[in-house]
């Protein structure tokens, strides 16, 4: 069995970190934040534990799933007698209240009219590489991405990291957002001119 982080389990069982750190501590396994490593028998308790959970669920979701069906079925029959009896009641009364000799014109403003359709977003394709230097806010991630600052927090939300727009991001937390979209993170080396060449005089000077 293969070591994982406890933002891997917790994204492979549909849970937060915060979720699966507090449970390792009820366990017995002490951990600091949603990148410590979990080991082997960790995990095996884990999955005992959230298995049993599923269990249980599942069993409660079936038995109300088979009410709610029940009181559907019930609700439907109820709205289709009602609805017979109005549309028999209205065809009466239509019929009745229906001049002799005119003929129904239908309103020519209404033919070929058709309501126009908002155009779909189209989503930014993503870059294969972001570049870095030091750190990043939320909102400066999420333009190199191409994406909304709020799918940005909601990923952040989903590793147990609670953040803002203007929030910095360390290095770590930026490469997992970018690995999340399969993006890859470069960092910039910026080399000072001023020391450069300090250092290359030196060496001139140095030589006999």
């Amino acid at each position: 069995m293969s070591k994982m982080r406890v933002y891997e389990y917790a994204k492979e069982h549909q849970l937060t970190s915060k979720e699966i750190v507090l449970k390792l501590k009820t366990l017995g396994f002490p951990v600091s934040s949603h990148m410590a490593v979990i080991e082997d028998q960790a995990i095996v308790k884990l999955n005992e534990t959230f298995q049993s959970k599923k269990t249980d669920s599942k069993n409660t979701e079936t038995k109300s799933q088979k009410k709610n069906e029940e009181v559907r079925v019930n609700e439907t029959k109820k709205k289709t007698k009602e609805s017979k009896k109005k549309n028999s009641s209205k065809r009466s009364g239509h019929e009745r209240r229906k001049p002799a000799g005119r003929n129904n014109r239908s309103n020519p403003r209404r033919k070929g009219h058709v309501a126009a359709s908002p155009h779909p977003k189209q989503e930014k394709k993503l870059p294969e590489k972001i570049v870095i230097s030091g750190t990043l806010t939320v909102s400066q991630l999420a333009e190199k991405l191409g994406r909304e600052s709020s799918e940005i927090i909601k990923k952040l939300m989903f590793l147990g990291v609670m953040a803002t727009k203007n929030q910095d991001l360390s290095k770590d937390t930026i490469e997992l957002i970018a690995d999340d979209y399969g993006v890859k993170v470069e960092e910039e080396v910026i080399v000072d001119e001023a020391q450069f060449e300090m250092r290359a005089s030196g060496l001139m000077k140095k030589r006999p």
